[in-house]
């Protein structure tokens, strides 16, 4: 468990989340995710702007996911839910710096449409880039 304190359109806000590892994840992603701090700052931006190159090749898979990210509580899923439209209706991204590695987050619409919904609802996931 953790959070996001994301500053977007002179608004600042923390959303408690719960990142859950893919069973598909690298044995690294393991390692990072264990080592991020309590709350993480994160940037939203353009998707283009955070899109890996590798994405612009092969679109992204549920083979790509490091984590899966929902909120942790009542509270946090109408904010997370807000956060979440936002990010689809305006193609958005999150991205947080972590000492030389970025941690890219995006809507689940960006994968296949099969992987598009847990338990019914749109989801964030996210993968790890080395810069």
């Amino acid at each position: 468990m953790g959070c996001f304190s994301i500053k977007y359109r002179k608004h600042e806000t923390t959303i408690r989340l719960t990142g859950h590892l893919s069973s598909n994840a690298d044995p690294k992603v393991f390692y990072v995710a264990n080592s991020l701090q309590p709350i993480i700052d994160v940037q939203i931006l353009s998707k283009f702007d955070a899109w890996p190159e590798q994405f612009h090749m092969s679109p992204p898979t549920d083979g790509d996911i490091g984590l899966y990210f929902f909120p942790e509580n009542e509270r946090d899923e109408k904010v997370f839910d807000m956060l979440l439209d936002e990010i689809i209706d305006h193609k958005l991204a999150l991205k947080a710096t972590l000492n030389n590695i970025e941690l890219l987050v995006f809507s689940s619409q960006e994968l296949p449409q099969l992987h598009w919904r847990f338990m019914r609802k749109f989801y964030l996931w996210g993968a790890f880039k080395v810069k």
